[in-house]
């Protein structure tokens, strides 16, 4: 019987963990969503490691938030149940602030990235590591792709605007066989990026629109002998974000989370 009621507690004691969990999670990512990113932070850990330590369940002790533990069977996959549980419920909230309001005025970056950096520091089993790799990688793509968004109109307007002098000069011609040709190579001539979200996942987005604007330029000017004139010092900067994409990690610096929350200096 007394075994019976040891169990039962701990199965009350781990629901009262679960629950509790929740609770706080559910605080936490409405902070997030009122953009209180950093006073969702040390809300969020608490959520974390309640639902972490609720599915404890073959553990005969531990102390405090780290383990000091003897398994009774299946130890490695225990632990290994458990680190996933917690880098789930991290990727979670973090990537939940990452996509929340990315296109509203006044920065945010500073604080999502201060908000991972917390989270991801955290070790509840000392002695273990916690690789956050894919984590940091999916933050990383939203935020090289907030940068180069913040520069798209570099790229595009100055194509847009050669394409309408092209255009008015179509219309203006009157032999309409050569007229069908220059339209036809007109419209093969790229002005943006497709899908640029998938395009900064899966690779250089940055260097992406740069080859656009390399290509129609030369191509408006060899074909149109039209030039097209691009703002040199923001040419400059998709420069820079396209090399620095090729060498992950990122080094964040607060010039880099101006770029992405478009503040100039």
């Amino acid at each position: 019987m007394s075994g019976e009621g040891s169990l039962d507690k701990i199965q009350f004691e781990r629901w009262v963990l679960f629950i509790v969990g929740l609770a706080f999670l559910a605080f936490a990512l409405i902070k997030v969503n009122d953009d209180r990113v950093l006073e969702a932070g040390g809300i969020a850990t608490i959520a974390i490691m309640c639902l972490v330590f609720s599915n404890l369940t073959r553990f005969k002790k531990f102390k405090g938030l780290g383990f000091e533990a003897e398994l009774w069977e299946e130890k490695q996959q225990e632990a290994a149940d458990l680190i996933d549980l917690f880098k789930t419920y991290t990727s979670e909230i973090v990537m939940n602030s990452v996509m929340q309001g990315r296109w509203d005025d006044g920065g945010a970056w500073g604080a999502r990235w201060k908000l991972f950096n917390e989270l991801t520091s955290r070790k509840p089993i000392p002695g273990v590591d916690y690789d956050f790799t894919d984590l940091r990688k999916a933050v990383e793509d939203m935020f090289i792709f907030d940068m180069c968004m913040n520069l798209y109109g570099v790229v595009r307007n100055p194509l847009d605007a050669a394409r309408l002098v092209v255009s008015n000069q179509i219309v203006s011609e009157t032999d309409l066989a050569q007229n069908f040709e220059k339209q036809e190579r007109l419209n093969s001539i790229k002005l943006h990026v497709d899908q640029p979200l998938e395009a900064c996942r899966t690779g250089n987005l940055a260097k992406m629109m740069l080859e656009v604007a390399r290509v129609g330029r030369l191509r408006f000017h060899e074909e149109f002998d039209v030039e097209v004139e691009f703002d040199e010092v923001r040419i400059e900067r998709l420069k820079k974000i396209a090399e620095m994409s090729d060498k992950r990690p990122l080094q964040v610096t607060d010039e880099l989370i101006r770029w992405a929350d478009h503040q100039e200096e």
